[in-house]
């Protein structure tokens, strides 16, 4: 009977200490993959987009593997532009169809 206690008593601060460690690398661990991904995603891309990736400006050229050219050239920001305009889109309205 003590041997099968102290088997439950010894499983139970395994399983606690796993989870109490899971909890303190596990972020740390991610941390680092995440890393070593995004540094593999930029090699790859060659670091096209640049520093600030979703603030890219300017004109940007593209070929696809159909062989389409495809120029964007954004417009610059006017001092009074409204935020649709800075954002590149326009405003659709839809309507319900029953």
């Amino acid at each position: 009977m003590e041997k099968f206690l102290s088997i439950v008593i010894v499983t139970c601060l395994v399983i606690y200490l796993l989870g109490l460690l899971g909890r303190l690398l596990l972020p740390l661990l991610l941390k680092r993959w995440v890393g070593k991904m995004q540094k593999r995603a930029e090699e790859a891309f060659g670091g096209q987009y640049g520093q600030d990736f979703g603030e890219h400006h300017g004109t940007s050229d593209t070929v696809t593997d159909d062989g389409v050219h495809i120029k964007y050239t954004r417009k610059p920001a006017e001092e009074n532009g409204s935020l649709s305009d800075e954002l590149g889109g326009e405003y659709v309205d839809y309507e319900e169809v029953k």
